[in-house]
């Protein structure tokens, strides 16, 4: 039992406080900040990187992203989920990176393949959209390049274009059925 006049040590500041003292520009805060989340804040990433080797860039990314865009935080919210909605808003922005630089690869054929098998199956996919070109609606080919062609979102496609994501939704939905109509 502790003596009642015994001197208790300070209580550590809140992350909400260091990230207000941080933004007021005490930086040894945001050290403080950093020290005590990477921990879950790596185990967060973790579960959202394709790569273990690009969870460190990542967290390293979101700490930079937080500390630049500092004033921005509403202190009326929980500092660490401001925090991880950036971190989740770049894993997503590198997956979709990823995804898209993938897909700009030189098909090559492999040691055990066909060369002319690939270059056919190159050609088949050029005809297709040539196929569709001719026989969608110009808006309906846009969506539908836009989506498959160019790998974005039906809300990225719904800002480039200026329509409502329900709008494009539906263009997709007539563009796909109708394709499938002619191929088949």
């Amino acid at each position: 039992m502790s003596h009642p006049l015994a001197i208790s040590e300070p209580a550590s500041p809140t992350i909400e406080a260091l990230a207000l003292r941080a933004r007021d520009g005490e930086v040894e805060c945001f050290d403080e900040i950093v020290r005590r989340i990477q921990p879950r804040l790596r185990g967060f990433l973790l579960t959202r990187a394709n790569a273990a080797d690009d969870v460190d860039d990542l967290v390293q990314e979101t700490f930079i992203k937080a500390l630049a865009n500092l004033s921005r935080y509403d202190s009326r919210y929980r500092f660490s989920t401001w925090l991880f909605t950036i971190a989740s808003n770049l894993a997503v922005s590198h997956h979709r990176a990823q995804r898209r630089s993938a897909g700009n690869v030189e098909v090559v054929a492999g040691p055990d393949e066909d060369p002319s098998a690939t270059m056919a199956d190159r050609d088949a996919g050029a005809r297709l959209w040539y196929r569709a070109r001719a026989v969608l609606k110009p808006a309906q080919y846009n969506v539908l390049w836009l989506r498959y062609g160019q790998d974005l979102t039906v809300k990225e496609i719904a800002k480039r274009t200026g329509q409502t994501a329900i709008h494009v939704r539906v263009l997709l939905y007539r563009a796909r059925r109708r394709l499938a109509q002619e191929i088949v």
